[in-house]
């Protein structure tokens, strides 16, 4: 504790304690009090939007867990995620998920020091999720299946239902039908609070009982209104007339005599009909379930119970005794409606309790299909509980989530950990770098190898046998050695290694291209046949080298970060990584051929090109927002610049440009790219739509983005450029080094908002035959079990816009703090 000398002499004494200050003067409190409670009319308004915030949440989380019906989204949401994307080829899909999770960690740690404590939170959120599944399954019960049971066709107002007499449904080893007298079913009352789901014939009872109530309830309101003397004699005779009209009927539990007869239960083999267990129950015992027997036991309601012995189909019989017109509900637990999909050429069978699937003829009598329980004939009754909220939407929802959640978290964490090794194993920067500026200069080259290896993955490659496929991943090594070989450039030894590097890089991509000496010379003695296939093979090799160069630049611009021993390192690691990738894919495919694990046609087409008609979703929506960004950003540049040229004609055609496309809207050019442009030129319309669809958002992108790189260059001071030409830079220099870095950060914020306003304007792909998220919604809801399910399909949608957009807002907020605002308080 520091001290002070008192004026007074030989006297020392401890200064006070700093206290910290009140909450009315820092902290939420604070907060509260300038922002929201500062005046009168601050705390009304305050107050009054308050509450509405909260009916609207009260009103929408009602609705949500009560009425929705979000089977449309849990049962379609690898639809929603990937389109058709064939399901034995997902693979692809999910390595490419980790690989770009592993990106973002890494990038995350580069850019954003995330606390230990956030961390730990993500992870105990995680967890809780997980935790939360086989809690819902014990905690809260299965929903029940009502079903009605009897002879006696069942009227509800023009419609007519039957109750079925033998049901097909799918069930499991070990599962157990429990089926009882539905309490629910012995009164109107009953009938109302019917919760769960409900077949045709009981759903019709249900509505019978509730319109009964609701014609008690209209007389009633009437008879108050002629009790009263506010009507004037027209609306007085008119409204009379109508109460004459109405009539309440009978007590529906009356009416079909509910739960009266006694009911016959068997479950049949759904192959061979064969009874597996029968039983009945009695309506005197259900009468007296809650008394004394004779002997003195409490005397339980009747229940009839079996668990099935194998998977597959079987058959509910219900019936009562014959010349019996009563009518009964039951309530079945155990059995779950079922989802019926014929993508293929066998029918598929869901059940919607636990994604249970079964390919396999349903039941059949007499050669004619026995109905089963279907969703659309199932329907849920009554308002939702909670817990059955929770067991047919909330468990599968958080399933379906945690299943790439966590590998995702996974590997985001191991990205991660790689850029905090790459960090600590470096050098100690300079007091001007960050910290973390190794980690940052290897971002451009990791996200291109990213969203080269996702597209690869996601479209294939045609014909990829072993060896071609270690020569791909051979040269995405090859340019890291290259690196290397560039760091250690100035031993002696560093030109020789880097010259034996190309050359084993040049030998492999001719290989690759199955461009041998033999061959070459065969094409260059007739080049009128072969000329396009050797410039063909040329060019890649070509491409290979100059990004190799281009590494090995890199090296050596950076071989001052790397000790000796770190360089010699990576010339070793990268070399066996090299023979690694070349040696390995062949050898494991042998193996796999070698104990019939796949096919000599999978092992010489390992990455089958997917058609992009199947691509869909999410999956198409990130696609085309990605490759229109990227194509659109160095284009859009060159118009920015083109339009300040002082080349008239270099300035008109972007003008051109720029304006006329900003002139029409959106949906006019995806119309001109899928429709017009190969009407204008047929050899186009080989041209894939979603190849199209890149295309014109990409040139659309491109004219707005130029406009506002345009207002960056103009919102420098001309002194910039005038003490650039100064120091003798060039044009080119100037524009390079000078303006336009200060200017792209002036305008983050628009560039970043046009991002956003591309990915959601990428749902107008929907109007010209693409299934985006938006098609794939419209399509969804098209199926018969989810017709009338829009609002539960675009509120989802909107969630999953909204989330992408928050990103992509946030990252520009990072970006702005680093140093956007520095350039508008410079001028």
């Amino acid at each position: 504790m520091a001290t002070t000398r008192d004026p007074r002499p030989n006297l020392l004494y401890d200064e006070p304690p700093v206290k910290p200050p009140p909450l009315l003067v820092a902290g939420p409190l604070h907060w509260m009090r300038e922002n929201l409670f500062k005046s009168t009319f601050d705390t009304i308004l305050t107050i009054v939007a308050g509450i509405g915030l909260l009916a609207l949440i009260a009103g929408f989380l009602g609705w949500a867990i009560t009425q929705a019906n979000w089977l449309v989204i849990t049962r379609n949401f690898r639809l929603f995620m990937v389109g058709l994307f064939p399901v034995d080829e997902m693979w692809r899909v999910n390595l490419g998920v980790l690989i770009s999770a592993f990106s973002i960690g890494f990038t995350t740690y580069a850019f954003i020091r995330i606390k230990w404590r956030t961390v730990i939170a993500a992870a105990a959120a995680l967890i809780v999720m997980a935790a939360i599944v086989p809690l819902t399954y014990m905690i809260f019960p299965p929903t029940a299946t009502y079903m009605a049971v009897g002879e006696t066709t069942i009227q509800s107002g023009t419609a007519a239902e039957q109750p079925q007499t033998q049901i097909a449904f799918l069930g499991r080893t070990g599962d157990v039908i429990r089926v009882v007298y539905a309490p629910e079913g012995s009164s109107d009352e009953g009938l109302t609070s019917l919760q769960g789901f409900a077949d045709r014939a009981s759903g019709a009872l249900f509505n019978n009982a509730l319109n009964r109530f609701a014609t008690q309830n209209r007389i009633a309101d009437l008879q108050a209104q002629l009790a009263g003397d506010m009507l004037t004699d027209e609306q007085r005779i008119s409204t009379q007339e109508t109460l004459d009209g109405l009539s309440v009927p009978d007590a529906i539990s009356q009416t079909y005599m509910l739960n009266q007869p006694p009911i016959i239960i068997s479950i049949l083999d759904g192959s061979t009909l064969e009874p597996l267990a029968t039983g009945e129950l009695s309506p005197e015992q259900t009468a007296a379930a809650g008394g004394l027997d004779a002997e003195g036991n409490p005397i339980l309601p009747p229940v009839f119970e079996f668990t099935l012995p194998a998977d597959g189909w079987y058959v509910l019989d219900k019936r009562v005794p014959e010349g019996v017109e009563a009518t009964a509900v039951i309530s079945v637990l155990g059995l779950s409606p079922i989802m019926e999909r014929n993508l293929t050429n066998a029918n598929e069978y869901i059940r919607l309790s636990d994604e249970f699937k079964i390919v396999d003829q349903r039941p059949e009598v007499n050669d004619r299909e026995l109905p089963f329980v279907s969703v659309t004939d199932n329907t849920y009754r009554g308002a939702k509980t909670f817990g059955d909220f929770m067991r047919l939407y909330g468990a599968p929802m958080l399933e379906i989530l945690l299943r790439g959640l966590i590998p995702a978290a996974i590997a985001a964490g191991i990205g991660g950990l790689a850029a905090m090794g790459l960090v600590r194993s470096r050098p100690k920067p300079p007091r001007n770098q960050s910290e973390t500026a190794a980690a940052r200069a290897v971002i451009f080259p990791l996200w291109a190898l990213t969203l080269t290896l996702f597209f690869i993955l996601l479209y294939g490659v045609r014909g990829l046998s072993p060896l071609e496929l270690g020569n791909l991943l051979a040269g995405f090594v090859w340019v890291g050695w290259m690196f290397f070989a560039g760091v250690n450039i100035r031993h002696a030894w560093g030109k020789p290694l880097l010259a034996l590097i190309m050359v084993l890089g040049i030998a492999q991509f001719a290989l690759a291209q199955n461009l041998t000496p033999e061959r070459a010379i065969d094409y260059i003695g007739d080049l009128g046949a072969n000329g396009s296939r050797l410039s063909g093979a040329l060019f890649n090799v070509a491409i290979w080298l100059l990004v190799g160069y281009f590494a090995a630049r890199q090296g050596a611009a950076r071989g001052g970060q790397f000790t000796a021993r770190q360089g010699v390192l990576g010339i070793l690691v990268t070399a066996g990584l090299w023979i690694a990738t070349l040696v390995l894919p062949a050898l494991i495919i042998n193996i796999l051929l070698a104990n019939d694990q796949i096919s000599p046609s999978q092992a010489n087409n390992l990455l089958p090109v997917v058609d992009t008609r199947r691509w869909g979703g999410l999956l198409l929506t990130m696609a085309l927002t990605v490759t229109a960004i990227l194509a659109s950003f160095p284009l859009g540049i060159m118009l920015a610049l083109g339009r300040r040229s002082s080349l008239p004609l270099v300035k008109g055609v972007c003008t051109v440009y720029i304006e006329l496309v900003r002139g029409v809207p959106l949906i006019t050019v995806l119309f001109m790219a899928q429709l017009l442009v190969p009407l204008l030129n047929p050899s186009l319309a080989t041209v894939e739509n979603v190849i199209r669809a890149m295309i014109g958002l990409t040139l659309f992108s491109a004219a707005y983005l130029a406009e506002n790189v345009r207002g960056g260059l103009q919102s420098l001071p001309p002194g910039q450029e005038e003490a650039a030409r100064a120091l003798g830079l060039s044009s080119l220099q100037i524009t390079l080094l000078v303006t336009l870095p200060q200017a792209l950060r002036a305008v983050i914020p628009a560039l970043v908002g046009q991002c956003i306003a591309l990915f959601k304007d990428t749902s107008l792909v929907a109007l010209v035959g693409l299934l985006d998220l938006t098609g794939i919604a419209k399509s969804v809801t098209a199926q018969p079990e989810f017709v009338g399910l829009q609002s539960e399909a675009y509120i989802f949608i909107s969630v999953v816009y909204f989330i992408f957009s928050y990103v992509m807002a946030y990252i520009s907020r990072r970006i702005e703090a680093s140093g956007s605002g520095a350039v508008r308080r410079f001028g």
